[in-house]
């Protein structure tokens, strides 16, 4: 359990160090440090010390696809047909599945064409994560 002079301290750099640093402008690469800290806490003097190395990956490039949302496809479609037959499907396709557990069957080549409008309906996308930043300590922090 952390000493609550020293938590003290540590709570009030951890604020003071998000104030002050910009991650996105740390390069690339490994940097050592060597860091002293002498405070005074409610009176009492503290001495902290951390030997360290700080590590900044680069950043990464991943891709996600994205599709429409399921109900804005349906809707889209539903809107195609003639107002008379899409009333009929919203009120009947439901209590057929429900009463069957599953659609009523179509030809198995209209799976394979929905299978391949989805696919095209599909759009991909990369995105930028930043690179992962630690600190490996080389030497346990002392502490009067």
């Amino acid at each position: 359990m952390m000493d609550h002079h020293r938590n003290v301290l540590m709570n009030a750099l951890a604020l003071w160090a998000n104030k002050e640093c910009d991650p996105k402008e740390l390069g690339v690469g490994s940097y050592e440090l060597s860091v002293a800290i002498d405070a005074v806490v409610d009176g009492l003097d503290l001495s902290e010390g951390l030997n360290c190395r700080l590590h900044q990956s680069a950043d990464q490039t991943s891709s996600a696809s994205i599709s429409p949302a399921t109900s804005a496809l349906v809707a889209y479609l539903l809107h195609q047909l003639p107002r008379n037959r899409r009333k009929m499907l919203i009120e009947s396709l439901p209590e057929y599945f429900l009463q069957h557990r599953e659609l009523p069957l179509i030809p198995e080549e209209m799976h394979q064409v929905a299978e391949s409008f989805l696919k095209r309906m599909r759009a991909t996308t990369t995105t930028t994560k930043r690179g992962a930043r630690h600190v490996e300590l080389l030497a346990v922090p002392s502490s009067a």
